[in-house]
C-alpha cells in the first residue's frame, strides 16, 4: 500500500495518443480514430459486478466501429452496457459492438462486467478490441481480464471542487466507501492529505506527518468495524474528515483521501515517514451508507485505482507578491554578487501542488552598465528571435532571464532570492529590472498591489537611473485581493495528475 500525494491527474489524451499510434491509416486519410480498454481485475463469483471505461476518440471519422470479442469471457462474466438507452453499443452472442455517427468522437462507454460461476481466483481471459472506420484499416489490441477473490473497495463520493470558503471556517473531506468484491473486510485504513491552509482535526484513530513539499499534513487512520463491510455494502465517515481554514491559507487549497483494506501503520514505517499520534478525545465514526446499484454507480477503476477522492476550496483571502531589486555598489571592473527575487507580502500563502509546476516565475533585465557573469541554475537566458523568444539555458552574457522557484509552497512573509553575479562595465546606461512579468510573458502579472510588481536594479556609484524607479519591497508592501493564483496556474485542478508517495509501507 502507498500513501497518495496528489499532483496532477493523468490526462486521457495521453492514453489516446498511445492508442492512435497503433492505428494504421491510408495515406489520404484525414483525422484519427481509436479506442482504449485498459487491462482490468474483476471480482470472483459472488461479487456484484463493476463498471469499467472504454475510451473512444476520433476526429473526422466515417463509419467508426469498435468490436469487443467476448469469447474468452464465456462463463466468466456477463458483459453489458451501463446505459440501456445508449443505442451506440449492443451485445450480440459473443461480441459487443459500438458504432458511431460520422464526425468527431469523444466518449467514455461504461462497460459492466458481472462475475459468473466460472469466475474463480486467478482465472484470466483476453478481450480483443478491434477498431475500424472507412478511413482506417482495422487494428486490434488485447485487453487482459484477471479474476481475483477478495474485498474490492471503491470511493463512492468523489468530492467537490472549488468550494467557497473563508479564513477560520470549518470544512470537511467526505469519505464514502463501498465494497464490490466477493469477500467482507473488517478493518479499513484511510489516508488524507491536506495542503498548508487546511488544519486537520486531531482524532485518536489517526497519526499525522508533515507533507514537506506542500507544507501541509498527511494523516493515516485505522478503523476497525463493529460489523464487517460485506459485498455490495457501503459505509461513510460521519460528517467527513474535519479541518479548518488557517489564517495564512492560500487562495486555493486541496484535500485528498484514499482507502484500503485496513492495517496498523508499522512502527518502522511510521518513524521513517514522520508519523506521530495526537490523541485528542475526538473519534472518527463510521456509519452505514447507501450502496448505489450498478446501473447508477460509475465506478471506472479497479483495485486501488478507484480508492481515492479529491476536494478543493477557493478561499476569499488577500494575496500580494512583490519584486525584490537591488542597489549594486562598485566601480568599473568589479564583480558583485547581488540577491534578486520575490517576497510574499501576504497575508496569504501560495501553493501549486495541484498543478505540479513551480510556484512562481520572475524575470531579470540586465542593466546596460553591467553584464551578468554568474547565472543561478534556476534561471534561463531568454533571447528575442523574430516575433518571439527562445531559451538559451543558464548561460551568462544575455540581457533577459526567466527564473523559477522550484518548490510548491510559498508562505506568507517568505522571501525567495537568488544570487546573481554582475560585472560592472560602465557608470552610465539604463538600470536593470527585477519583475514578476518577465520579458516574453503573454500577459502581465496582476494582483491587488501592482505597484510593487517591478523593482529596479540600480548602480550605487554612477548609475544613470534610466530604468524604472525603485519599488518592490524597498517602498513597502500592501496586501490585496487579486488574481495571483490564477496566473500561477494553481487553480488548474482538473488537469492535475495524481502521484504516490515513493515509500512502501511494509
Amino acid at each position: 500500500m502507498r500513501l497518495p500525494i496528489p499532483r496532477r491527474l493523468l490526462a486521457v489524451g495521453a492514453v489516446a495518443a498511445a492508442a492512435i499510434a497503433l492505428a494504421p491509416a491510408p495515406a489520404h486519410a484525414a483525422g484519427y480514430f481509436g479506442a482504449q480498454f485498459d487491462d482490468l481485475t474483476m471480482g470472483a463469483a459472488g461479487a456484484p459486478g463493476k463498471v469499467y471505461p472504454l475510451y473512444i476518440f476520433g476526429e473526422d471519422v466515417t463509419g467508426g466501429k469498435v468490436v469487443l470479442d467476448l469469447a474468452e469471457l464465456d462463463g466468466i462474466a456477463k458483459v453489458s452496457f451501463l446505459d440501456p438507452d445508449d443505442e451506440r453499443c449492443k451485445v450480440v452472442d459473443k461480441a459487443a459492438t459500438c458504432t458511431f455517427a460520422d464526425g468527431g468522437v469523444d466518449s467514455i462507454i461504461s462497460v459492466l462486467l458481472q462475475p459468473l460461476a466460472g469466475a474463480t481466483e486467478g482465472k484470466t481471459a483476453e478481450v480483443p478490441v478491434t477498431t475500424s472506420s472507412a478511413d482506417h484499416e482495422p487494428y486490434t489490441v488485447n485487453t487482459k481480464v484477471t479474476v481475483k477473490s477478495g474485498a474490492d473497495l471503491i470511493v463512492l463520493d468523489q468530492g467537490k471542487y472549488d468550494q467557497a470558503a473563508k479564513v477560520g471556517e470549518d470544512v470537511s473531506l467526505p469519505m464514502v466507501v463501498g465494497n464490490v468484491g466477493d469477500q467482507a473486510v473488517s478493518t479499513l485504513s484511510f489516508t488524507f492529505s491536506f495542503t498548508h491552509g487546511i488544519t486537520p482535526v486531531e482524532y485518536e484513530e489517526c497519526q499525522y506527518a508533515v507533507w514537506d513539499e506542500a507544507q501541509g499534513t498527511h494523516v493515516y487512520c485505522t478503523l476497525r468495524l463493529t460489523k464487517p463491510l460485506a459485498s455490495n455494502e457501503a459505509v461513510e465517515i460521519k460528517g467527513g474528515f474535519q479541518g479548518r481554514i488557517a489564517a495564512d491559507t492560500s487562495k486555493f487549497e486541496r484535500g485528498s483521501s484514499s482507502v484500503d483494506v485496513g492495517e496498523d501503520l508499522p512502527a518502522q514505517a511510521r518513524t521513517r515517514m514522520g508519523f506521530a499520534e495526537r490523541g485528542s478525545g475526538k473519534h472518527l465514526e463510521l456509519v452505514p451508507a447507501t450502496m448505489p446499484s450498478q446501473r447508477s454507480a460509475r465506478v471506472v477503476e479497479i483495485d486501488t485505482r478507484d480508492n481515492w477522492a479529491d476536494s478543493s476550496w477557493l478561499i476569499d483571502t488577500p494575496f500580494d507578491l512583490a519584486a525584490i531589486g537591488a542597489d549594486v555598489a562598485g566601480g568599473v571592473g568589479d564583480v558583485v554578487t547581488t540577491k534578486l527575487g520575490v517576497k510574499n507580502a501576504g497575508p496569504s500563502s501560495a501553493n501549486s501542488v495541484s498543478s505540479g509546476e513551480p510556484i512562481l516565475m520572475f524575470g531579470i533585465t540586465v542593466p546596460e552598465w553591467a553584464k551578468l557573469v554568474g547565472v543561478p541554475k534556476e534561471c534561463e537566458a531568454i533571447e528575442k528571435v523574430g516575433d518571439g523568444y527562445e531559451g538559451r539555458g543558464s548561460k551568462p552574457g544575455y540581457t533577459y532571464y526567466h527564473c523559477w522557484n522550484q518548490s510548491y509552497f510559498f508562505g506568507a512573509g517568505e522571501t525567495y532570492t537568488l544570487d546573481f553575479k554582475f560585472e560592472i562595465t560602465g557608470d552610465s546606461g539604463a538600470d536593470g529590472l527585477s519583475t514578476l512579468t518577465p520579458v516574453g510573458r503573454w500577459e502581465p502579472w496582476t494582483d491587488a498591489n501592482n505597484a510593487n510588481n517591478d523593482a529596479a536594479i540600480t548602480h550605487a556609484a554612477g548609475g544613470t537611473g534610466g530604468g524604472l524607479p525603485v519599488t518592490g519591497v524597498q517602498v513597502g508592501l500592501i496586501a490585496g485581493v487579486g488574481g495571483a493564483l490564477v496566473a500561477l496556474g494553481v487553480v488548474v485542478f482538473m488537469t492535475a495528475r495524481r502521484r504516490r508517495m515513493p515509500v512502501e509501507l511494509n
